[in-house]
């Protein structure tokens, strides 16, 4: 597998957000190495934290955690750091496969200096600088940082990524979105790609960092999702279609992944349009 970054492409949309927004942004590929970022403001406020070597610290575990958490989950993870600013991190998503790593930062969710100061006793700081520069970082709700994930992701990054799957791969999934509907065993995706099942695992842990049965439960969510937006079906026809036949492990399927019941999504689609 092969993934192209647009780096000038990259610069200037990252560049261009910071600037509507008002919020850091830097993009990392798959073994966070840094790509491109851009600052909005000098931050005065967080290089006062990590100024002590406590401060440095709690910095760097704050945002491993983060990290590892976005790994596992494979979705948007927003948490507020040590100091009482709110980073957030999530995956660039390309035909299932994740190509890098978006990260959001020191957005602050009150206005309240005071309430920071709670978390900062052990710095020993109070004083108008600190203040001043708590205040001009930008401020966002939880909710206005979950649609900016969802457009930054789906969107921003879509014409400055490439990626190049292998051609096992490529007949694999070909082979997956073909039969949602039916039995998909790894013994037929072998006899497709005319891979030993020991080569098919390892390529699809590589590519989209899953098992092959993890991927095709994501790609028969997805497609419920697709149906439950656009379609009337019964809940029970549409784990059907999608090959989940039992509807009572269709919805405790879609509710693990999802973290809502497929009527309960529907709903919560319908009232948005």
């Amino acid at each position: 597998m092969n993934i192209t970054y647009d780096i000038q492409k990259i610069k200037n949309i990252i560049s261009d957000f910071s600037k509507v927004t008002g919020i850091d942004m830097a993009l990392y590929d798959t073994s966070f190495n840094a790509v491109a970022g851009y600052e909005y403001t000098e931050p005065v406020f967080c290089k006062k934290i990590q100024s002590c070597e406590k401060g440095f610290y709690l910095c760097k575990e704050s945002d491993k955690k983060m990290i590892n958490k976005c790994k596992i989950t494979r979705s948007f993870v927003s948490h507020t750091c040590h100091a009482g600013l709110v980073d957030s991190v999530m995956p660039v998503i390309k035909g299932s496969v994740i190509t890098g790593y978006i990260v959001i930062g020191r957005v602050r969710q009150t206005q309240n200096i005071s309430d920071i100061y709670k978390n900062i006793e052990w710095l020993g700081e109070r004083s108008e600088k600190l203040n001043d520069s708590f205040l001009k970082i930008a401020y966002y709700n939880d909710e206005q940082l979950k649609c900016i994930s969802r457009l930054v992701s789906s969107i921003l990054f879509e014409n400055a990524i490439d990626i190049e799957l292998s051609k096992t791969v490529t007949e694999a999934i070909g082979y997956i979105d073909n039969h949602l509907k039916g039995k998909i065993t790894v013994t037929d995706l072998c006899k497709v790609t005319h891979t030993s099942k020991n080569t098919l695992y390892r390529l699809f842990n590589d590519t989209f960092g899953c098992t092959i049965n993890e991927y095709i439960t994501e790609k028969r969510i997805e497609k419920s999702k697709f149906l439950l937006e656009t379609s009337d079906m019964p809940i029970a026809i549409i784990g059907e279609e999608i090959g989940i036949e039992n509807c009572a492990h269709f919805c405790r399927t879609f509710k693990k992944r999802v973290g809502t019941s497929p009527s309960a999504y529907r709903q919560q689609k319908r009232n948005i349009a």
